[in-house]
């Protein structure tokens, strides 16, 4: 076993974070092995430790309470938080563009760029967050982003379920008890030569959990510095990635791009992971089909800490597809009226208010998350769409998510929005969808592509030349108004 210096600072304060301790083994033990490939180059193992130290004797001389982290670039963004996380300083990990009120939660703001980060004193925070903990921004689709606190506890319990559902598809795996041991020893363990490649950003929690799931294990992730649906294609065969996590529309538009230049992404694929969205069933199966590669589909939240249910590798096609599988173990999952309802041990504290940090679970400590599903056969979960986004329009529920996956079949469409407005005085309202297309569909087309699909066509199809997205490529819906005056009808 290769070992890196035993004097190491990181991860062994006595208010050390469990995943700091875990990082910190997965170190020690893997030392010379490759931890991150990013923009500037490769990081060791030994590398990352050293970065981590560095930036936590910034943070021992700055005596900063909390810290707020603008993650302008993915590495240098994970080595501030390894370093908070060591000395049990609470961090908010923000989008390089947040405009949040950092001064609300944050003594010190970091712009984290690799060797060259940028520091930022403000005033005292008006909230205190928990020693240890992590506040994260939902993505913010139907109104403004909510601000979750995570503490020690609910992010090593992701971690945790992570690892046991690994030990599911890989039997060999040891399995703890205690959360805490179970990590350690995953992180000591045999290195099994696993690649992490994910399109979701780091500040988001999708990104954030791949990240924590390779380093925890001593194993390789590729981090990019934004999305580059070319680069992307390129670095799963350049790296020999094994493990690929996607959003829906990023496995769309991946499947488009090789199917368009009959290009490959070589054998080195295990498992891609479709999550961060709604993805229907044929997307999920052509992705498959084009990379030669198992694909599940997985259904998360930030507030669940990542994912709470997926597919697995053993299931049937159609479960793996059509469905985003069983709860994670140690997760419950249940349905009030057909809205999900999920406890466990990996929840946030809550959100941040202005006067603290809000609960969100009931008194029995079970999260309704809003988004309508039921339970298929073998307690696999099928998840329909938000119940505040719903659209009804001839006594029939309208799911937008599912209308905007169908338009962007359209070999013209590259992203698609939908909305409803009021119609007539007197009449139901009308269903809009906003297109961004690669050149002129025409109306006839984009009707028999939502037939096709058993979709509702939509009252107007008006073709736009941007988007407003979420980091994770899902439209925002609160801003979808204003396009209509400027649109150009088809």
């Amino acid at each position: 076993m290769e070992q890196v210096a035993a004097n190491s600072r990181f991860g062994r304060s006595n208010q050390s974070s469990v995943v700091a301790r875990t990082v910190t083994a997965a170190a020690r033990a893997h030392a010379s092995q490759r931890a991150i490939t990013a923009d500037f180059g490769v990081w060791t193992y030994s590398d990352l430790l050293d970065e981590v130290e560095r930036v936590a004797s910034v943070l021992e001389t700055l005596h900063a309470r909390q810290v707020a982290v603008l993650a302008h670039e993915p590495a240098s963004t994970l080595v501030w938080l390894l370093a908070a996380l060591g000395s049990g300083t609470p961090i908010s990990v923000c989008a390089p563009t947040s405009h949040a009120k950092h001064s609300e939660i944050a003594d010190l703001v970091v712009g984290a760029m690799p060797y060259s980060d940028s520091v930022f004193p403000t005033l005292r925070p008006r909230i205190a967050l928990p020693p240890g903990s992590v506040c994260l921004s939902t993505a913010g689709t139907s109104g403004e982003p909510k601000r979750i606190v995570h503490d020690d506890a609910s992010l090593a319990h992701a971690i945790y379920q992570l690892q046991r559902l690994r030990a599911e598809m890989l039997p060999s795996t040891p399995i703890e008890d205690d959360v805490a041991s179970q990590l350690q020893a995953t992180a000591s363990g045999p290195n099994l030569g696993l690649t992490y490649l994910g399109g979701m950003p780091i500040w988001t929690v999708a990104g954030l959990t791949i990240a924590f799931q390779a380093l925890c294990c001593g194993d390789h992730i590729v981090l990019h510095n934004g999305f580059s649906l070319e680069r992307l294609a390129n670095d799963i065969d350049a790296h020999c990635v094994t493990n690929l996590s996607l959003a829906p529309f990023m496995a769309q538009q991946l499947v488009r791009l090789l199917r368009r230049e009959s290009r490959s992404t070589g054998d080195s694929l295990l498992h891609v992971g479709i999550g961060g969205g709604l993805a229907p069933a044929a997307i999920a199966a052509d992705l498959e089909d084009t990379l030669a590669a198992a694909v599940t589909v997985g259904y998360g939240a930030t507030e669940a800490g990542g994912p709470i249910s997926i597919s697995r590798l053993n299931d049937s096609r159609e479960v793996r597809h059509g469905t985003v599988g069983r709860a994670l173990p140690g997760v419950e999952v249940a349905l009030d009226e057909d809205i999900v309802r999920v406890r466990s041990r990996s929840l946030a504290l809550g959100y941040v208010r202005s006067n603290g940090i809000e609960r969100f679970t009931d008194a029995d400590g079970w999260w309704k998350t809003g988004d309508r599903g039921y339970s298929g056969t073998d307690g696999n979960i099928v998840i329909t769409g938000r119940a505040d986004d719903l659209i009804i329009r001839g006594g029939k529920n309208i799911d937008p998510v599912q209308l905007e996956r169908a338009l962007e079949r359209h070999p013209m469409v590259e992203i698609a929005a939908v909305l409803s407005r009021p119609g007539r005085v007197g009449s139901e309202s009308d269903i809009y969808a906003l297109l961004v297309c690669s050149d002129q569909p025409t109306r006839g087309s984009i009707i028999e592509v939502c037939r096709a699909n058993d979709q509702t066509v939509p009252q107007r199809l008006l073709r736009v030349p941007t988007l407003p997205l979420t980091d994770d490529g899902v439209p925002r819906r609160r801003m979808l108004d204003e396009l209509i005056a400027h649109a150009e009808p088809i």
